[in-house]
């Protein structure tokens, strides 16, 4: 896929107070989703918060989040990646206790190198200030801006909207209110809608911007995904500029029994999403530029990205809308719709010119023709950072029990990661005061690839930094332990840092 980084199409991995019986927590869940969503050419997802906030956020009752512990949500990013897929997690600063930009920043940057995220969502910053974000990204991200990171900004104009981002140095985007409000109108108003309007209606700075039809928020009225006119809400959302987000609800049919029972390889989809996610990808939308050639009627729509698709959309309900546009195909080019609304072939005139008819409530997507296949985007390997700080846990009982400096007296657990099987492992570890260090891994569960302490381990000792690579015999969470060689060396805080590649699909989550 050749759409540029901000044009990737992105998953909402949740809905409002999700959940699902059939696994043991919701990172798991999205773990064993991950190969399908890496099949329907989906580039990210985003996550629930991993972190507890001040008044709710998760659950206090134990270690882990309602979503999941530590471990899982490790785990899911390195399959996910094994998948091809970014995971941006959700990110909720205005809930948290401390104020403090530099606790903030702390945080964030242990946080980034904890989990090995690609990006972020950040959660109502009309609480938190533009300058905090850009402060927190450009210590996280470095000075690039090119990776996915959107904010929920609600209310406002869209003057203040763009603001905002500007005042971000185009750090983070927002979620385009404004013109998802157009799309609820279009959907409700049972085709009294003048779809002329709806490219009027984008924000103007759309650097970051992230158009959607539903999210799990359910501000302003949420659209039926099972309306007609819905899938032409999703084919404009597809069309116009930014990173589309497709809402969980609305690619999965969530209903009971399958909100509850479903495995992940099994839910069933909604054909017309599966199909504009499709299209966007295979026909590399955002490659092409976003240019309006029809608008003139109430009811037809018609947008070109440049050379690479037509996305046509008639909200008429009983009468076909058509209209001859120009192009920038060229003449004489063969057009196939791949949205299945029309079974012929259209072709371009000597100038460059098509005719594009629409049946009522439908959308057609038209590209050149011999498009076809699925989606292998290649796999990646993930880099996750453990800190060794005595406030970080270690014999803490309302922590997982990994952290703490090393010490001489004994090994301290650094965490565990889950790589694939026959997999290259790098393990490096640094630490802030020169000194030996003694290195273990242990292997997984023979069976279970659960965290053993009797399995077979790897070592290495020696001067930091330290480096011990490995090949896996097995899938599984391999458990990281290490302790200061010398009997009399002070506690010294570290760094350890593993590289590894998941698994792309697995039978033991």
């Amino acid at each position: 896929m050749s759409n540029p980084w901000n044009g990737k199409v992105v998953l909402e991995a949740f809905w409002r107070d999700c959940r699902n019986e059939a696994c043991q927590d919701w990172y798991t869940y999205l773990a064993r989703l991950a190969p399908r969503l890496k099949s329907m050419g989906f580039d990210g997802i985003w996550t629930p918060a991993p972190c507890k906030g001040s008044c709710g956020i998760g659950r206090k009752d134990g270690v882990a989040t309602k979503f999941g512990t530590m471990d899982s949500f490790l785990r899911m990013i390195a399959v996910c990646h094994a998948n091809g897929l970014e995971v941006y997690p959700n990110i909720v600063l205005d809930h948290c206790d401390d104020g403090n930009p530099d606790s903030a920043r702390n945080w964030f940057v242990w946080f980034v190198k904890q989990t090995g995220a690609d990006g972020f969502r950040f959660d109502n910053v009309k609480g938190c200030p533009p300058e905090v974000v850009e402060d927190l990204l450009y210590n996280t991200m470095g000075s690039q801006t090119e990776y996915f990171c959107v904010a929920e900004y609600i209310g406002g104009s869209i003057g203040d909207q763009d603001g905002w981002c500007d005042a971000t140095n185009n750090r983070c985007g927002v979620f385009d209110y404004h013109f998802r409000g157009s799309l609820v109108n279009l959907v409700e108003s049972n085709g009294f809608f003048d779809m002329g309007s709806l490219p009027d209606a984008q924000q103007n700075n759309r650097y970051k911007t992230v158009p959607f039809v539903n999210n799990h928020d359910e501000l302003g009225p949420t659209i039926d995904p099972d309306n007609p006119r819905a899938a032409l809400a999703y084919a404009v959302m597809a069309a116009v500029d930014g990173s589309p987000q497709v809402h969980y609800e609305d690619l999965f049919v969530n209903f009971p029994p399958q909100r509850d029972s479903v495995d992940a390889k099994a839910i069933p989809t909604r054909s017309y999403v599966e199909n504009i996610v499709w299209c966007h990808q295979k026909l590399e939308f955002k490659a092409g530029a976003y240019k309006v050639r029809y608008q003139g009627s109430q009811q037809l729509l018609i947008i070109e990205r440049s050379a690479k698709a037509i996305i046509a959309v008639n909200n008429d309900g009983e009468n076909w809308h058509n209209s001859w546009i120009p192009t920038d195909f060229g003449p004489n080019i063969e057009l196939h719709d791949y949205s299945g609304t029309r079974p012929d072939s259209i072709s371009t005139n000597a100038d460059g010119w098509v005719n594009i008819a629409v049946p009522p409530v439908s959308y057609s997507i038209w590209g050149p023709t011999g498009i076809n296949g699925g989606f292998a985007p290649p796999v990646r390997s993930t880099t996750q950072e453990f800190q060794m700080d005595d406030d970080l846990g270690d014999s803490n009982p309302a922590s997982l029990g990994y952290g703490g400096k090393l010490i001489s007296t004994a090994y301290r657990t650094a965490g565990a990661v889950w790589p694939a099987t026959n997999s290259m492992v790098t393990v490096t570890v640094y630490l802030d005061s020169p000194a030996s260090v003694d290195l273990r891994v242990f292997s997984p569960d023979t069976l279970t690839g659960l965290k053993s302490t009797t399995s077979g381990n790897y070592s290495a000792s020696g001067n930091a930094p330290l480096v011990l690579t490995f090949h896996t015999a097995r899938e599984g969470y391999h458990l990281i332990h290490a302790r200061l060689t010398d009997a009399n060396a002070a506690p010294v805080k570290a760094y350890i840092k593993v590289n590894y590649t998941g698994p792309g699909d697995s039978n033991l989550f």
